[in-house]
């Protein structure tokens, strides 16, 4: 069998739709990774980012992980996409999720 990736970033969910201040992103991962995580309006704007390190104990180590985006009132109703990226030495593995703010 031949596997292509040496870890995965799976299970990405986030808060839909988004009715308050704050987006739980979770995601979950197989082994340690440098973890980039990105919030786009629809035209690719950057509206949030949020980088960890693989040593950042944090978000980037094996298992489940909860973050929050939490919305500043400049960011307007209407969909964005929620992008994570996981990279270690050799591979990246990027997942996407559209979200709605309705508040």
């Amino acid at each position: 069998m031949l596997k292509l990736c040496a870890f995965s970033c799976k299970r990405l969910k986030a808060t839909n739709p988004i009715i308050n201040n704050t987006c739980s992103i979770e995601y979950e991962l197989t082994q340690s990774a440098h973890i980039d995580i990105q919030v786009t309006s629809i035209h690719g704007q950057l509206i949030w980012r949020q980088v960890y390190t693989k040593n950042d104990t944090q978000a980037s180590t094996p298992g489940p992980h909860r973050i929050q985006w939490p919305l500043t009132p400049d960011v307007p109703n209407g969909p964005y996409i929620v992008s994570v990226t996981a990279r270690d030495d050799a591979t990246v593995v990027l997942e996407h999720q559209k979200v709605l703010v309705l508040r």
